[in-house]
Protein backbone atom coordinates (compact mmCIF):
# COMPACT_ATOMS: atom_id res chain seq x y z
CA UNK A 1 0.00 0.00 0.00
CA UNK A 2 3.07 2.49 0.75
CA UNK A 3 4.64 1.67 -2.47
CA UNK A 4 1.34 2.23 -4.32
CA UNK A 5 1.25 5.78 -3.05
CA UNK A 6 5.10 6.50 -3.88
CA UNK A 7 6.15 4.43 -6.55
CA UNK A 8 5.08 4.19 -10.30
CA UNK A 9 2.55 0.84 -11.14
CA UNK A 10 5.92 -0.68 -12.69
CA UNK A 11 7.65 -0.28 -9.64
CA UNK A 12 5.06 -2.01 -6.71
CA UNK A 13 4.70 -4.47 -9.66
CA UNK A 14 6.58 -7.27 -8.27
CA UNK A 15 5.57 -6.82 -4.91
CA UNK A 16 1.98 -7.20 -5.54
CA UNK A 17 2.67 -9.87 -7.23
CA UNK A 18 4.36 -11.38 -3.93
CA UNK A 19 1.45 -10.63 -2.39
CA UNK A 20 -1.42 -12.18 -4.45
CA UNK A 21 0.91 -15.23 -4.43
CA UNK A 22 0.99 -15.31 -0.56
CA UNK A 23 -2.78 -14.86 -0.62
CA UNK A 24 -3.26 -18.10 -3.36
CA UNK A 25 -1.10 -19.60 -0.97
CA UNK A 26 -2.70 -18.89 2.13
CA UNK A 27 -6.19 -19.54 0.78
CA UNK A 28 -7.13 -16.43 3.35
CA UNK A 29 -10.28 -15.04 1.38
CA UNK A 30 -10.67 -11.84 3.64
CA UNK A 31 -6.68 -11.23 2.51
CA UNK A 32 -8.20 -11.61 -0.79
CA UNK A 33 -10.78 -9.32 -0.61
CA UNK A 34 -8.11 -6.53 1.16
CA UNK A 35 -5.81 -6.80 -2.16
CA UNK A 36 -8.74 -6.20 -4.70
CA UNK A 37 -9.62 -2.87 -2.91
CA UNK A 38 -5.56 -1.77 -2.92
CA UNK A 39 -5.58 -3.53 -6.93
CA UNK A 40 -8.75 -0.84 -7.67
CA UNK A 41 -7.38 1.89 -5.82
CA UNK A 42 -3.96 1.47 -8.24
CA UNK A 43 -5.61 1.11 -11.25
CA UNK A 44 -8.17 3.86 -10.77
CA UNK A 45 -4.34 6.36 -10.26
CA UNK A 46 -3.14 5.14 -13.48
CA UNK A 47 -6.13 5.73 -15.48
CA UNK A 48 -7.39 2.23 -16.08
CA UNK A 49 -11.45 2.90 -14.92
CA UNK A 50 -12.95 0.17 -16.98
CA UNK A 51 -10.39 -2.18 -15.00
CA UNK A 52 -10.95 -0.83 -11.82
CA UNK A 53 -14.86 -1.44 -12.18
CA UNK A 54 -14.42 -5.10 -12.90
CA UNK A 55 -11.88 -5.43 -10.34
CA UNK A 56 -13.99 -3.98 -7.23
CA UNK A 57 -17.23 -5.90 -8.77
CA UNK A 58 -14.64 -9.32 -9.11
CA UNK A 59 -14.28 -8.25 -5.33
CA UNK A 60 -17.27 -7.43 -4.18
CA UNK A 61 -19.00 -10.52 -5.43
CA UNK A 62 -15.94 -12.36 -2.81
CA UNK A 63 -16.37 -9.80 -0.18
CA UNK A 64 -20.42 -10.68 -0.12
CA UNK A 65 -19.91 -14.18 0.06
CA UNK A 66 -17.92 -14.01 3.72
CA UNK A 67 -19.74 -11.64 4.83
CA UNK A 68 -17.16 -8.79 5.13
CA UNK A 69 -19.13 -5.34 5.66
CA UNK A 70 -16.48 -2.79 5.89
CA UNK A 71 -14.91 -4.49 2.36
CA UNK A 72 -18.37 -4.59 0.57
CA UNK A 73 -18.56 -0.70 1.26
CA UNK A 74 -14.53 0.35 0.05
CA UNK A 75 -15.49 -2.09 -2.99
CA UNK A 76 -18.14 -0.42 -4.23
CA UNK A 77 -17.05 3.18 -3.73
CA UNK A 78 -14.06 2.13 -6.15
CA UNK A 79 -16.60 0.63 -8.76
CA UNK A 80 -18.75 3.59 -8.54
CA UNK A 81 -15.42 5.99 -9.23
CA UNK A 82 -14.60 2.80 -11.82
CA UNK A 83 -18.10 3.93 -13.58
CA UNK A 84 -17.65 7.69 -13.13
CA UNK A 85 -14.61 7.84 -14.78
CA UNK A 86 -15.46 5.36 -17.38
CA UNK A 87 -18.50 7.90 -18.38
CA UNK A 88 -20.89 5.79 -16.91
CA UNK A 89 -22.43 8.37 -14.49
CA UNK A 90 -25.83 6.22 -13.69
CA UNK A 91 -24.12 3.32 -12.65
CA UNK A 92 -21.40 5.21 -10.00
CA UNK A 93 -24.80 6.16 -8.44
CA UNK A 94 -26.47 2.66 -7.93
CA UNK A 95 -23.03 1.49 -7.05
CA UNK A 96 -22.25 4.34 -4.40
CA UNK A 97 -26.19 4.42 -3.14
CA UNK A 98 -25.92 0.81 -2.53
CA UNK A 99 -22.54 1.45 -0.66
CA UNK A 100 -24.33 4.01 1.47
CA UNK A 101 -26.71 1.69 2.48
CA UNK A 102 -24.13 -0.67 3.30
CA UNK A 103 -21.88 1.67 4.86
CA UNK A 104 -24.49 2.66 7.47
CA UNK A 105 -25.70 -1.01 8.47
CA UNK A 106 -21.77 -1.85 8.96
CA UNK A 107 -21.82 2.05 10.88
CA UNK A 108 -18.03 2.15 10.74
CA UNK A 109 -17.10 5.70 9.64
CA UNK A 110 -14.58 5.19 8.01
CA UNK A 111 -15.97 3.29 5.66
CA UNK A 112 -18.61 6.33 6.26
CA UNK A 113 -16.42 8.75 5.19
CA UNK A 114 -15.20 6.41 2.42
CA UNK A 115 -18.57 6.09 0.56
CA UNK A 116 -19.93 9.66 1.31
CA UNK A 117 -16.69 11.41 -0.35
CA UNK A 118 -17.37 9.36 -3.43
CA UNK A 119 -20.79 10.10 -3.99
CA UNK A 120 -19.88 13.54 -3.13
CA UNK A 121 -17.57 13.46 -6.05
CA UNK A 122 -19.89 11.77 -8.28
CA UNK A 123 -22.87 13.95 -8.25
CA UNK A 124 -20.05 16.91 -7.93
CA UNK A 125 -19.05 15.50 -11.60
CA UNK A 126 -22.57 14.91 -12.42
CA UNK A 127 -23.36 18.91 -11.99
CA UNK A 128 -25.88 18.29 -9.22
CA UNK A 129 -24.32 20.58 -6.81
CA UNK A 130 -26.41 21.36 -4.22
CA UNK A 131 -26.73 17.21 -3.39
CA UNK A 132 -23.24 16.95 -3.34
CA UNK A 133 -23.09 19.18 -0.47
CA UNK A 134 -24.44 17.16 2.47
CA UNK A 135 -22.25 13.81 1.45
CA UNK A 136 -19.15 16.28 1.18
CA UNK A 137 -19.94 17.71 4.65
CA UNK A 138 -20.64 14.65 6.32
CA UNK A 139 -17.19 13.24 4.59
CA UNK A 140 -15.24 15.87 5.60
CA UNK A 141 -16.68 15.70 9.35
CA UNK A 142 -15.70 12.13 9.70
CA UNK A 143 -12.13 12.51 8.07
CA UNK A 144 -11.43 15.74 10.53
CA UNK A 145 -12.82 13.70 13.32
CA UNK A 146 -10.79 10.45 12.42
CA UNK A 147 -7.28 12.11 11.53
CA UNK A 148 -7.15 10.56 8.34
CA UNK A 149 -4.66 12.61 6.51
CA UNK A 150 -4.96 11.00 2.94
CA UNK A 151 -9.69 11.00 2.65
CA UNK A 152 -8.85 14.01 4.52
CA UNK A 153 -7.20 15.89 1.41
CA UNK A 154 -10.00 14.53 -1.16
CA UNK A 155 -12.56 15.64 1.65
CA UNK A 156 -11.34 19.41 1.55
CA UNK A 157 -10.72 19.10 -2.02
CA UNK A 158 -14.18 18.33 -3.07
CA UNK A 159 -16.02 20.85 -0.89
CA UNK A 160 -13.52 23.59 -1.84
CA UNK A 161 -15.02 22.55 -5.12
CA UNK A 162 -18.13 22.52 -4.58
CA UNK A 163 -17.85 26.41 -3.08
CA UNK A 164 -16.25 26.90 -6.33
CA UNK A 165 -19.21 26.13 -7.86
CA UNK A 166 -21.59 27.72 -5.77
CA UNK A 167 -23.05 31.66 -6.02
CA UNK A 168 -21.47 33.83 -4.44
CA UNK A 169 -18.27 31.65 -4.35
CA UNK A 170 -16.95 31.71 -0.55
CA UNK A 171 -13.24 32.64 -1.39
CA UNK A 172 -11.85 32.52 2.18
CA UNK A 173 -13.03 29.08 2.50
CA UNK A 174 -12.05 27.49 -0.78
CA UNK A 175 -8.12 29.13 0.21
CA UNK A 176 -8.18 27.87 3.73
CA UNK A 177 -9.18 24.27 2.78
CA UNK A 178 -7.18 24.32 -0.40
CA UNK A 179 -4.36 25.52 1.31
CA UNK A 180 -5.10 22.80 4.17
CA UNK A 181 -5.10 19.84 1.61
CA UNK A 182 -1.94 21.49 0.04
CA UNK A 183 -0.08 21.02 3.23
CA UNK A 184 -1.42 17.18 3.61
CA UNK A 185 0.17 16.50 0.21
CA UNK A 186 3.38 18.42 1.27
CA UNK A 187 3.46 16.17 4.39
CA UNK A 188 2.85 12.58 2.53
CA UNK A 189 5.41 13.35 -0.16
CA UNK A 190 3.47 11.40 -2.82
CA UNK A 191 3.12 12.41 -6.28
CA UNK A 192 0.04 10.45 -6.85
CA UNK A 193 -1.83 12.71 -3.73
CA UNK A 194 0.20 15.95 -5.43
CA UNK A 195 -1.67 14.65 -8.78
CA UNK A 196 -4.93 15.28 -7.26
CA UNK A 197 -4.44 18.21 -5.61
CA UNK A 198 -3.49 19.86 -8.91
CA UNK A 199 -6.30 18.56 -10.49
CA UNK A 200 -8.91 19.94 -8.10
CA UNK A 201 -6.83 23.20 -7.88
CA UNK A 202 -7.05 23.52 -11.76
CA UNK A 203 -10.74 22.88 -11.68
CA UNK A 204 -11.04 25.58 -8.99
CA UNK A 205 -8.89 28.29 -10.87
CA UNK A 206 -10.96 27.43 -13.98
CA UNK A 207 -14.52 28.48 -11.82
CA UNK A 208 -12.65 31.70 -10.59
CA UNK A 209 -11.46 32.41 -14.91
CA UNK A 210 -7.82 32.00 -13.61
CA UNK A 211 -6.80 30.65 -16.51
CA UNK A 212 -3.12 30.91 -16.01
CA UNK A 213 -3.33 29.25 -12.68
CA UNK A 214 -5.36 26.69 -14.52
CA UNK A 215 -2.74 25.69 -16.86
CA UNK A 216 0.20 26.18 -14.70
CA UNK A 217 -1.62 23.59 -12.58
CA UNK A 218 -1.70 20.93 -15.65
CA UNK A 219 1.27 21.26 -17.41
CA UNK A 220 2.87 20.24 -13.87
CA UNK A 221 0.11 17.51 -13.40
CA UNK A 222 1.49 16.15 -17.12
CA UNK A 223 4.87 16.30 -15.88
CA UNK A 224 4.13 14.15 -12.60
CA UNK A 225 1.97 11.75 -14.95
CA UNK A 226 5.27 11.37 -16.73
CA UNK A 227 7.32 10.77 -13.93
CA UNK A 228 5.35 8.42 -13.05
CA UNK A 229 4.85 6.70 -16.04
CA UNK A 230 1.97 7.80 -17.65
CA UNK A 231 3.17 9.72 -20.50
CA UNK A 232 -0.58 10.47 -21.73
CA UNK A 233 -2.13 11.17 -18.81
CA UNK A 234 -5.41 9.82 -17.55
CA UNK A 235 -8.70 10.53 -18.92
CA UNK A 236 -9.78 12.86 -15.66
CA UNK A 237 -7.03 14.83 -16.75
CA UNK A 238 -7.80 15.04 -20.55
CA UNK A 239 -11.31 16.34 -19.45
CA UNK A 240 -10.18 19.32 -17.52
CA UNK A 241 -7.79 19.95 -19.98
CA UNK A 242 -10.49 20.02 -22.84
CA UNK A 243 -12.24 22.11 -20.12
CA UNK A 244 -9.05 24.38 -20.37
CA UNK A 245 -9.35 24.53 -24.29
CA UNK A 246 -12.68 25.64 -24.11
CA UNK A 247 -12.20 28.39 -21.57
CA UNK A 248 -9.56 29.52 -23.33
CA UNK A 249 -11.75 29.96 -26.81
CA UNK A 250 -14.68 31.34 -25.00
CA UNK A 251 -12.49 33.77 -23.65
CA UNK A 252 -10.97 34.92 -26.53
Amino acid sequence: MILSDLKREVDCREVMEEARASVERTGNDRARSLLFVLNCAILLNTGQYEAAQKSALEGLELAEKIGEGILTVFLLAHAGRGALYAGKGDFALEFLQRGEVEGKKVGHPLGLSFILLAMAETLLRLGKIEESIEPAEAALLFCQELHLGRLLQSALEVNAEILANRVPMDERRINEMMDQAAELVKRSDSPWYRIKHLMAQARISLKRGKIEEARENLSEDRALYREMGLEDGTGELRSIEEALRKSTVKGG
